[in-house]
């Protein structure tokens, strides 16, 4: 018969050598204590937790796999197996754990935050934007889940979202390294491509430009450079505010119906209807999209073509 004072003392043993850090000890203890109780499912991930935080991600995998046998309804073994399964690089099981886990635990923070992971690793780069947002509607204050949301639009090249996200993480822990380098990474590059890009995100020589700006100028008069810069800034303008609609579109529109298909995907995936009423309400976004493009395109075309006319020398612009 199981000496129950000396497993709860070895249990207890365990769990301050972990609030000290020494996990090795832990292990031991937890151990020990498994041979008081083998079916523990406390003992189990006790040890699994031990040994997850000692860097031994495999033997950590075996108990918080046996945890999800001796306790088949307990979220946080399904979970935590999951976060080992993203150390180790195996996403895919990973998936499989978590959504089992999100099962008996729908409001799991942990569990979306690791779903991001796992999507992020497999390449999802939409579904982890879900998998972290939903991270952050169950816990608004995992500074983790801004960061690692934020890396994911860097990624993407969405920078004022990642500002965004990387600046959350700051403001709910100002000391955060790793959320520093990242919003100045974020904001380098940002301006960089603020400076640098053409109205269609084709990067230019801005030297060479406006080189060929001053030459070309040189040949006109007073009038040709009023009508030029009335022009420009009329095509200007339209650009900018097509633009803008392009950029409220995708942020608003786009962005969260591409997240509710991945969603009811994820979540429905039986569910017909629901689906081909995501995938409808998605392709009319993308219609609106490809207006708005075309716009831009035919602005930009404008663009050159008046450009065009200014290379070529205008004899009613030359001074005799």
């Amino acid at each position: 018969m199981p000496d129950s004072s000396r497993f709860d003392e070895l249990v207890s043993e365990g769990r301050k050598c972990i609030r000290k850090r020494r996990f090795d000890l832990a292990v031991q203890f937890f151990a020990k204590a498994l041979e008081h109780n083998n079916g523990s499912p406390i003992a189990t991930e006790g040890l699994a937790m031990a040994y997850f935080l000692d860097d031994q991600l495999e033997a950590a995998l075996e108990q918080f796999d046996r945890m999800t046998k001796l306790d088949p309804r307990n979220a946080n073994g399904y979970i935590n197996k999951g976060a080992v399964c993203n150390r180790l690089g195996e996403y895919n099981d990973a998936l499989k754990a978590l959504q089992r886990g999100l099962q008996f635990d729908r409001k799991s923070s942990q569990a979306y935050y690791n779903l991001g992971i796992a999507h992020k690793g497999l390449g999802s780069l939409s579904m982890a934007i879900s998998s972290y947002r939903e991270a952050i509607r169950h816990d608004a204050e995992s500074r983790e889940a801004h960061q690692n949301l934020a890396n994911v639009y860097l990624e993407m090249g969405n920078y004022q979202q990642a500002i965004s996200h990387f600046k959350n993480a700051l403001m709910i822990d100002p000391s955060f390294e790793r959320a520093k380098r990242g919003l100045l990474k974020a904001e380098t590059k940002g301006a960089s491509v603020q400076a640098a890009a053409a109205p269609f995100g084709r990067l230019v020589d801005t030297k060479k430009l406006d080189a060929q700006t001053t030459e070309t100028l040189k040949r006109l008069t007073d009038t040709d450079r009023f009508d030029d810069r009335r022009t420009v800034a009329r095509i200007t303008k339209l650009m900018m505010n097509s633009s803008k609609n392009l950029i409220d579109h995708v942020r608003n529109e786009l962005e969260p119906l591409l997240l509710k298909v991945n969603r009811t995907v994820a979540q429905s995936p039986g569910d017909v209807i629901r689906i081909r009423d995501c995938r409808d309400d998605f392709r009319d976004a993308v219609d609106k999209l490809a207006t708005i493009r075309q716009q831009l395109k035919e602005l930009g075309k404008e663009l050159t073509d008046h450009e065009k006319t200014l290379r070529v020398p205008n004899p009613r612009s030359v001074t005799p």
